[in-house]
C-alpha cells in the first residue's frame, strides 16, 4: 500500500473508496479466517490478527471514508481485545441516530469484554433513547404501510 498516494480530504483528496480497498478487505478476512482456524490458543491467533489490523490501518490512512474498512477493523480489534481502538474507529464511522440500533452490535461486545463499561452503558442508553423517541411514530407508519399493502415496510 505504500505506492498509493496519500489521501488528504482537507486538500481536496478523494472521498470515495479506492480501487484496492476490496483486496485489502479480502486479505484481512483471510487473516481473520487463519486466526479462527488456528488452535484455540490466544497467542497463536494474535499474529494473524495483528497483520490484519496493520493492513486495515494502512488502508484506512489511504481511504479514510471507506466504512467497510472501518467495520472490518472494529472486528479485528475486538478479536485482539483492543476495545479502546475499536471504540475510536466505531466513533469515526459517524453512526447516525437511525443507524444506532443496527450498528451498535459491532462494538458493544468488545466494550463489555474490554472493561469499557461506561462507554457500553452510554451506547446502550443511546439505543434506548432512539427506541423511546420513535415508539410513537412507528405505530403510525406501520399502520399506514399495512393500509397501503406494503407488508415488507410494516
Amino acid at each position: 500500500l505504500t505506492f498509493l498516494p496519500g489521501v488528504a480530504p482537507k486538500d481536496g483528496g478523494q472521498k470515495e473508496v479506492l480501487p484496492g480497498d476490496e483486496i485489502v478487505l479480502l486479505a484481512s478476512q483471510h487473516l481473520q479466517f487463519e486466526a479462527s482456524s488456528e488452535i484455540a490458543d490466544d497467542e497463536s491467533c494474535a499474529p494473524s490478527l495483528l497483520c490484519a489490523a496493520g493492513l486495515l490501518e494502512e488502508a484506512m490512512d489511504h481511504s479514510p471514508y471507506n466504512p467497510h474498512l472501518k467495520i472490518a477493523a472494529v472486528g479485528v480489534y475486538s478479536g485482539l481485545g483492543a476495545a479502546g481502538r475499536a471504540l475510536t474507529i466505531y466513533r469515526d464511522l459517524g453512526i447516525k441516530q437511525i443507524q444506532l440500533d443496527s450498528c451498535s452490535y459491532l462494538v458493544l461486545p468488545a466494550l463489555v469484554r474490554g472493561g469499557l463499561y461506561t462507554s457500553a452503558i452510554e451506547l446502550s442508553a443511546s439505543v434506548l433513547r432512539l427506541h423511546g423517541s420513535t415508539s410513537k411514530d412507528v405505530k403510525d407508519y406501520a399502520t399506514r404501510a399495512l393500509r397501503n399493502g406494503l407488508l415488507l415496510k410494516a
